[in-house]
């Protein structure tokens, strides 16, 4: 089935097409709300309640521009709100990281080293929630400074101040992986 006759069946609420239209994007969404949210259960919890969000507004989607698109616009907002509810993104204290001396690496020293997926998920959970969720809507979704300034309510400088601190530590996390893969392989 295509995906403008898989809509329309989802507009019609025929559930075969639901579960069919669930199956096919569910794995993609799900990685998206891994990148957010700080364990598996939170962002299947997110991946849900986004579904239901998209399967309750789905007569409003106008099949201008992609509906992938669209989907994961509203996986992003349910991931922002369920941070803004657990208050991660207001209250979180990411003042000792804006502060801190995070040693400027040099890129060469990474481009050697093969990480995996699960590697690079693991890098960027380790980042607080505040940095993670500007270095994902900046990189990943490719939202602009301003946008997400608007997004979360903040300063476009503190935007930019959090993806610079964010790749900073990604880089150190990186390089941790990077140095104990090569110790693996010696000894």
């Amino acid at each position: 089935m295509e995906e403008d006759e898989l809509i329309k069946a989802c507009i019609r609420n025929d559930r075969a097409a639901y579960n069919h239209l669930f199956d096919k994007y569910a794995p993609k969404m799900l990685l998206l709300c891994t990148r957010y949210m700080a364990d598996e259960q939170e962002a299947k919890d997110v991946l849900q309640n986004g579904f239901i969000k998209v399967f309750n507004s789905i007569k409003k989607f106008k099949f201008q521009g992609s509906f992938e698109g669209w989907l994961k616009r509203i996986m992003i907002n349910e991931a922002l709100s369920a941070l803004r509810q657990k208050k991660r993104l207001i209250t979180q204290n990411s003042t000792i990281y804006e502060n801190m001396d995070v040693p400027e690496e040099t890129v060469d020293e990474l481009i050697d080293y093969d990480f995996t997926q699960e590697e690079l998920l693991q890098s960027l959970k380790a980042l607080p929630e505040t940095f993670k969720v500007v270095f994902n809507l900046y990189c990943f979704e490719k939202y602009s400074h301003g946008e997400i300034a608007e997004k979360l309510s903040i300063k476009v400088s503190t935007s930019r101040s959090r993806l610079r601190r964010a790749r900073q530590i990604l880089k150190r996390e990186l390089l941790v992986l990077e140095k104990k893969s090569k110790s693996n392989e010696r000894g």
